[in-house]
């Protein structure tokens, strides 16, 4: 039989503590996330460590809500029309015919028994100069968007996506 601890080692960062890899753990347990499959991966930079989780990760978790009412978002460019209505709790999003530059991306995380949650973020304060932000920065918005909504629809807390931390702390963009 192997031990669970024994096989974490193997994923996570070489100087992480074993108090680090208990706490890993739980945290993997708590919302049942597999560390093996990149759901959740464990990252340490300056001695601060960070449970990151993909967006895949943070719809798993969502989904096993059976009052998940499913996610909706898009990336908002230069030219489109734009509007949230916050009392209505309503998008509308039209998209342009010349679509320029990329200004946001908006999410809608919907639940049974509780009013939808949107979301807006700004390409600016997110953007960073990765490999996957410059090939990606489309996809890469609108994923925090939906990480964003998903976690406060869900009360989803001790997370983090990849696409929010900052540069220096992005480790490894595998997932």
């Amino acid at each position: 039989m192997w031990n669970e601890l024994d096989v974490l080692k193997t994923i996570a960062p070489q100087d992480v503590t074993e108090q680090e890899l208990k706490l890993f753990a739980a945290v993997c347990e708590k919302y049942n996330l597999d560390p093996l499959t990149r759901e959740i991966v464990m990252t340490k930079e300056d001695g601060k460590i960070n449970f990151i989780t993909t967006r895949d990760g943070y719809l798993k978790i969502a989904m096993r809500d059976e009052d998940f009412d499913g996610i909706v978002s898009a990336v908002v460019r230069e030219g489109d029309e734009f509007e949230i209505d916050a009392s209505k709790l309503e998008v509308k999003h039209k998209f342009g015919i010349r679509r320029g530059s990329i200004i946001g991306a908006w999410a809608i995380a919907r639940h049974k028994k509780r009013p939808p949650v949107i979301v807006f973020v700004d390409f600016n304060e997110y953007w960073h100069s990765t490999d996957a932000w410059r090939r990606y920065p489309t996809a890469m918005i609108q994923k925090v968007a939906e990480v964003a909504a998903l976690r406060r629809q869900f009360n989803i807390s001790g997370l983090v996506a990849k696409e929010e931390l900052k540069e220096q702390q992005v480790v490894n963009e595998t997932h």
